[in-house]
């Protein structure tokens, strides 16, 4: 995806999860966020969307790592 801040849509949401239904993902399934803010804040949407799915953040920038340990807007 792209991570820019205009990736933070609906349509980004919906591709992801798709691309995660045809890949047979299911509630044992894991989303690795690799990236940064943007990312973080497009897995923590698509997270509760598709089935619940759990998720580990790897943020690349200071600020994912700060909104990543502190965060909490997404909950």
């Amino acid at each position: 995806m792209d991570d820019a801040e205009t990736a933070k849509n609906l349509s980004t949401v919906e591709k992801a999860c798709r691309d995660l239904v045809r890949a047979g993902a299911d509630r044992r399934a894991v989303i690795v966020a690799v990236g940064g803010g943007v990312v973080g804040d497009v897995a923590d949407l698509l997270r509760p969307v598709c089935a619940r799915i759990a998720l580990v953040h790897v943020p690349t920038t200071v600020v994912a790592q700060v909104d990543s340990a502190i965060g909490g807007k997404t909950a």
